[in-house]
This record gives C-alpha cells, sequence and structure tokens, in this order.
C-alpha cells in the first residue's frame, strides 16, 4: 500500500469526526444570525467561521490541494462529475463540493483490485523475512533496484484502465498536476478506481 493510500482513509477520517463535531454545535450556540434572502451567503459564512474560530472548534484549513477522494455521480463524454469526500472545507463554498473532473490524453487511470489474503500474507511473510535479513549499514549503500526491493507489498494490484473503466458510483482517487482547492473544474493527472458501483439488489418476482 503506498503511504498516500494510508494517508487518504486516515485524514478523511479525523476531518469527518471535526467537520462532525462542528456541525453538532447549533447556531443558537454560535450566536450567528440566520442568513435572509436578502442577505449574502458568503458573509454569512465568513461570520460563521469567525465565530467557530473564537471557540476554538476551527477545523484546520487547507492550502493546497492536489488529492482529492469521492464518488462518480455521472459521465459526460470527458468530464466525471465526482461528489467529494475528502477534503471539504465546512465553511468554503458548497459548490466546491461537487467537482468537474476532465480526463484527457495525458490522464492515467489506474484499476486496484484488492489482493487475495493468503497472496497479500504471503507477500507480507517474505517482505519481513527480508527486512530481518538486512544488515542496518547496507541501507545507505543501497542501488534503486535494491531500495524497491524493500518496499512493502501493497494491498492492491494495479490494472492499467480507460474511460471506459469508470461507472457512477465508484469511488475515484484522484490527483491533479496543480493546486485545486479553489477549481470547480480541473484535469486529472491520475484517477485510481478503488472500488466499483454496487451491484443492483435482484428484483423478487
Amino acid at each position: 500500500m503506498t503511504t498516500n493510500e494510508k494517508i487518504i482513509p486516515l485524514v478523511f477520517l479525523i476531518v469527518g469526526l471535526g467537520g462532525g463535531f462542528v456541525l453538532g454545535v447549533s447556531l443558537e450556540t454560535l450566536n450567528v444570525e440566520k442568513p435572509s434572502a436578502s442577505k449574502d451567503l458568503a458573509g454569512y459564512r465568513e461570520s460563521l467561521k469567525a465565530r467557530a474560530a473564537s471557540m476554538g472548534i476551527l477545523p484546520p484549513q487547507m492550502i493546497e490541494v492536489k488529492q482529492l477522494l469521492g464518488s462518480i455521480k455521472s459521465i459526460n463524454d470527458q468530464t466525471v462529475t465526482v461528489a467529494l469526500q475528502y477534503p471539504r472545507d465546512l465553511f468554503g463554498d458548497p459548490m466546491l463540493d461537487e467537482r468537474s473532473v476532465i480526463v484527457d490524453s495525458n490522464t492515467k487511470i489506474m484499476l486496484l483490485t484488492q489482493k487475495d489474503s493468503a497472496v497479500f500474507k504471503k507477500e507480507m511473510d517474505e517482505f519481513q523475512s527480508r527486512m530481518n535479513a538486512q544488515k542496518p549499514e547496507a541501507v545507505f549503500s543501497a542501488t534503486p533496484s535494491e531500495l524497491a526491493d524493500r518496499a512493502a507489498p501493497e494491498l492492491f494490484d494495479k490494472k492499467v484502465a480507460d474511460i471506459s473503466a469508470l461507472e457512477a458510483g465508484q469511488i475515484i482517487s484522484i490527483t491533479a498536476a496543480e493546486n485545486v482547492k479553489d477549481q470547480k473544474s480541473f484535469v486529472a493527472a491520475t484517477i485510481e478506481i478503488s472500488s466499483m458501483a454496487p451491484t443492483p439488489s435482484p428484483v423478487t418476482p
């Protein structure tokens, strides 16, 4: 499993817990007046954000976003509409909770398939044996191929795919070449399909 694959679920859990806690605080507790039709929504969010910050419950803000996680809502030609799961800014523009991800000729799409548990266990056992046999001083003189051999086995097999492998309902991890924190639409550098759309339940006659 790569470092990113390990970090994303953990960060998502932390952000989710923090967001749930903040959402649990009522507007009355924050003492922020609810917006009327004539009031500016952006100004209301800033007031709510300032009040939450003064109470010490404001979650950390991200400066740069190049990796996103979400579920596919629809696919139209080369544009994939994604409902974000991570990252989401509680006090940010709600329009950015949904992104338009463009797939071009340079976008790499990978299909992740979880390995059989017995296969993965065997790889982990072999990896642990190699690590136990290594001498500490050998780390500083290792060649690139030797360093690659020391990488822990990944839980998923990766297979090169194309846009035809994308379906509504799939969970995908997206990376971008630039900061897309405030971009509604952007070109994906890579897309990893981490789960397939759920299989419809059989219809009982």
